[in-house]
């Protein structure tokens, strides 16, 4: 079936033209100007927007990348995030950030900074607030006494500025949380 699929792919990819219409030749950064289209009407996605997007994300093609990681389903569980931070080290490894400007930046931001914010909220008791700043800190998540901008980490790890691990950061909050209810 891969052999198969593979083929095809190939098939496809030789079919195109060498260069695109700018006159680029065809590479993988001529790929990272390519996304998809952003789901959300302005340039960052909005406080109410997230929560959809962070569920629609079990129903993507990251979904179908992370079950074959042996993740049953992105139930928005902390179980999931190793799969999804391999996910993240796959697109953009920490040698090779993404351009702050790059719809893929704001569109990995933008799904697995929501789907992150889901997973606080359902195991830590987070609540999704208006955040602190614009652009990708313009919302949060309320918990453990603390706030935290999901979909800023994200664009912060994929553009380079700090590498933080989907994982280690719920870990991180549920130390904080046990240790306030002491």
């Amino acid at each position: 079936r891969h052999a198969t699929l593979a083929t095809a792919l190939q098939n496809v990819l030789a079919g195109l033209p060498g260069k695109s219409s700018s006159g680029k030749a065809a590479s993988w950064e001529g790929a990272q100007e390519v996304a998809p289209a952003l789901p959300w009407a302005e340039a960052w996605p909005t406080l109410e927007d997230l929560p959809r997007l962070g569920r629609a994300l079990g129903h993507s093609v990251v979904a179908v990348y992370c079950s074959g990681l042996g993740v049953a389903a992105l139930d928005r569980t902390s179980k999931t995030l190793p799969a999804l931070d391999q996910y993240l080290e796959l697109l953009v490894p920490a040698q090779q950030p993404l351009p702050a400007c790059s719809s893929w930046a704001r569109w990995l931001a933008g799904f697995l900074g929501a789907y992150l914010g889901e997973v606080l909220c359902k195991e830590l008791g987070g609540v999704w607030v208006r955040g602190d700043g614009r652009e990708q800190n313009a919302a949060a998540i309320q918990v453990a006494g603390r706030r935290i901008s999901p979909v800023a980490l994200v664009f912060d790890t994929v553009t380079g500025k700090t590498r933080t691990s989907l994982e280690n950061c719920v870990g991180e909050l549920r130390k904080m949380t046990r240790h306030s209810d002491i």
